[in-house]
């Protein structure tokens, strides 16, 4: 399928071509005008210098067309010298392109400190990128580029800027039955996404990502092994993301963790943009929720990523660099439900667009060389790291070991302490016990000794008594026998 002459149009974009209808993908033109202000000399009769300020000349600038050239439009200034100022427009559409060449060539500007105009030049922006006679003339020169070998001629392109939530995985549930649970990932870009959507200009022999690849990209070399072993890494606790004070479906009118100047909104209509809920541009750019970060601790945190794609024929390869040159990516998420207050947002289909920088591929990339070197480094660094996981489970092993024996001498010297505190509260108890006994028998002994007094006591008091019984009774016999012999001697 040549895009180059694709027919097939988007309803209400009518720029917009299909790349992949089932990801959602489009291409669009880029629309830019290079502008030259000519600057005559910045001395005046007198020596000094004049000044002035490029938000002038910008402002100055779209008063010549205010119907295109009027915010949003973004002018940006490329290079300032003393004999110009090189500045470039990005406009919404290729038609606006001409009106804009038409009002601003050849025409003039007035800048405050300046007695005299200055004269503007306008032209269409070239996209940046190789054309036909660039790659042929560049295998045609090349001394160690053999065209019979894929990789050593003019069948790979290099695309740069990809956005990696757009290939990370489709929307379309009936396209992620396709692509294996491992790989459904938000944080990074899918091989067999990328394939799919490149092979519409034709068959793809193979597609390379570095940031993918642990020999391109050694930061997941982590990664890379714990899924080819299923055993996860021990990974360093992320701290949660402070929230934002506000509602959760804060409107924004940037775009998350992706600035403006990579991925940008393709809208007339700035309210509108300005009412989009930050579900929506998250969703869709990148912005990884502090949940989903916590599911997939992947290390690939680049928002954008590079791709080799190499064709089965030049064909493909030719079809795919006349189809993707001066285009921008367009990505056109579904969002079937959107807040009751939004109603216009939810009818109004939404457009994302990320410039793609495009090459051929020079340095034999995807030769069949270069493929073995890479995956025997890949052997080399997975035994390397086997190797240092290994290592790091043995000091691992060994730390637990310390910390168990550790552990085991404070828990001995924990009990042995606690032995001798039950021993010496043992021991206490028992000198109280016997402490008790001792007063307790001298209680006895003294209630023995008291009773033993209070018995002499009385056993002396009842002799005493019967002492006196006795002697009364023999007092009583005395004055009886007494009285007798008076008694007796008075007759």
């Amino acid at each position: 399928m040549d895009l180059g002459t694709n027919t097939e149009r988007v309803d209400g974009a009518p720029e917009l071509r299909v790349l992949a209808k089932a990801y959602n993908l489009y291409l669009k033109p880029i629309a830019r005008v290079n502008l030259t202000v000519q600057l005559p000399t910045l001395h005046d009769t007198s020596g000094q210098i004049r000044s002035f300020t490029t938000w002038e000349v910008i402002e100055k600038l779209r008063q010549l067309c205010p119907g295109i050239l009027s915010p949003p439009t973004n002018i940006r200034v490329l290079r300032t010298t003393r004999e110009f100022v090189r500045l470039i427009a990005e406009l919404e559409c290729k038609a606006d392109v001409k009106r804009v060449v038409t009002s601003l060539d050849s025409q003039y500007i007035k800048l405050s400190g300046f007695p005299q105009n200055l004269h503007v030049r306008a032209s269409e922006a070239s996209p940046d990128c190789p054309r036909r006679h660039d790659w042929e003339s560049f295998f045609r020169d090349a001394k160690d580029m053999d065209e019979t070998k894929p990789g050593e001629r003019p069948d790979t392109l290099l695309i740069s800027g990809l956005p990696v939530r757009w290939f990370a995985q489709s929307s379309v549930p009936d396209v992620n039955k396709g692509i294996p649970i491992t790989d459904q990932k938000l944080d990074r870009p899918n091989l067999s996404v990328v394939k799919a959507v490149f092979e519409t200009f034709g068959a793809v022999r193979v597609v390379d990502i570095p940031m993918l690849d642990p020999v391109q990209n050694p930061s997941c070399v982590d990664e890379y092994l714990d899924e080819l072993s299923g055993v996860p890494s021990t990974q360093l606790a992320r701290p949660p993301e402070p929230v934002k004070n506000g509602s959760k479906e804060e409107t924004v009118g940037g775009f998350g963790k992706i600035g403006p100047d990579t991925i940008s909104v393709v809208t007339n209509d700035v309210r509108m943009l300005s009412r989009i809920p930050d579900s929506i541009i998250n969703a869709t750019l990148g912005s990884v929720s502090p949940d989903e970060q916590s599911k997939s601790s992947s290390t690939l945190s680049p928002l954008t990523f590079e791709a080799y794609v190499q064709y089965s024929d030049y064909t493909g390869f030719t079809k795919a660099m006349e189809g993707l040159r001066g285009q921008k990516l367009v990505y056109a998420p579904e969002h079937a439900t959107a807040p009751a207050s939004l109603n216009d947002v939810a009818k109004t289909k939404l457009y994302f667009t990320a410039e793609l920088k495009l090459d051929f591929d020079r340095n034999k990339h995807l030769s069949k060389s270069a493929i073995y070197a890479r995956q025997t480094e890949r052997k080399r660094l997975i035994q390397i790291a086997h190797h240092r996981r290994e290592e790091a489970k043995v000091a691992a092993e060994a730390e637990a070991e310390r910390r168990r024996l550790i552990e085991e001498s404070k828990r001995k010297a924990e009990e042995r302490r606690r032995a001798e505190t039950l021993a010496l509260e043992a021991e206490q108890a028992a000198k109280r016990a016997a402490k008790a006994e001792r007063k307790k028998q001298r209680a006895i002994e003294r209630c023995k000794q008291e009773k033993d007094s209070l018995l002499k006591q009385k056993i002396m008091l009842d002799e005493r008594r019967r002492l006196l019984a006795m002697r009364k009774v023999e007092a009583i016999r005395l004055v009886t026998f007494l009285f007798k012999r008076i008694q007796l001697l008075r007759r």
